[in-house]
């Protein structure tokens, strides 16, 4: 194949160009995104595989080598570009997902004990909602959608910092004691209302992983044989020293998704939303999206 190259027309917009071959996510129900082809001086045709699920149109108002591809209905589709003048020889390929919204519900729980409480309230909680949805909706179709946010009270002192021991996820799951703090926050978590329960306090420490300024219970194997400790999220007003509280919330609700800890080690730039160490960046690749939202 020549030099024909699928590119991302605005980034963390749906793109994966590290995926083979290249990746792109669209909405279904006619939504559109923007893509560019870089191929030089071959003139080249764009074509769908399957126009049912997905159609892909010329855009030169846009710039130059710039598409439209529409998502019609849930499914796959490739995007084939040929060369015009090389009796349509196939020159590169494009995977369209074709995905259906996926919504998950919100609620959050501005946290008060006998001596403490969150800085956090409903305003915060739904501009940390804005920006979980600017980072995961144009990548992979979730949205987050806003229940309530509510003053928890737990009539006990956490003390300064609610610490809990986190021995390794699995087997913390399966040993916390039901007076642990985690318990006692988490316990008041409303699964039937709210996929994804967001517990904001003043500080915490997970043991295991004393930087940690948010941790979360997910959709992974380990998670779902727990239930009353499923999608549960402890939220530290200590993120905002990083200025990054809508990108960790949003790693967060990543973990809620399915990304589970033990994925990790796939995982080395810094430039993706489910970096293992510190605040990455806001990159969703294919294999990510795809898990959010199969």
């Amino acid at each position: 194949m020549a030099a024909v190259v699928f590119r991302e027309f605005k980034p963390e917009d749906g793109f994966d160009g590290r995926a083979i071959p290249a990746w792109l996510m669209v909405p279904a129900n006619h939504g559109i995104k923007e893509i560019r082809v870089d191929s030089g001086s071959l003139k080249v045709n764009l074509t769908s595989s399957f126009e049912g699920v997905a159609k892909v149109s010329p855009a030169p108002t846009r710039g130059k080598g710039v598409w439209l591809v529409e998502g019609i209905v849930k499914g796959s589709a490739y995007i084939e570009a040929r060369a015009v003048a090389k009796e349509a020889e196939l020159e590169r390929l494009l995977e369209v997902s074709v995905k259906d919204v996926r919504p998950v519900t919100v609620k959050f729980y501005l946290v008060r004990d006998k001596n403490h409480m969150t800085k956090r309230d409903q305003a915060n909680a739904e501009d940390l909602l804005k920006r979980i949805n600017n980072i995961h909706t144009p990548q992979d179709n979730v949205r987050f959608d806003f229940h309530s946010a509510q003053t928890l009270p737990i009539d006990e002192d956490l003390g300064d910092v609610v610490d809990f021991q986190g021995k390794g996820f699995a087997t913390y799951m399966e040993d916390t004691p039901e007076n642990h703090k985690w318990h006692a926050i988490t316990k008041h978590g409303d699964p039937d209302h709210a996929t994804f329960n967001v517990f904001c306090v003043w500080k915490f420490l997970a043991r295991e992983n004393p930087g940690y300024v948010g941790y979360t219970t997910g959709n992974t194997s380990m998670g779902t044989k727990h239930r009353p400790n499923n999608n549960m999220c402890l939220f530290s007003d200590e993120v905002e020293k990083n200025n990054l509280p809508g990108q960790i919330l949003a790693h967060e609700a990543g973990h809620y998704l399915g990304f589970g800890r033990e994925h990790y080690k796939e995982k080395s730039d810094m430039d993706l939303l489910m970096f293992e160490s510190g605040a990455g960046g806001i990159k969703i690749l294919k294999q990510d999206a795809n898990a959010f939202n199969p």
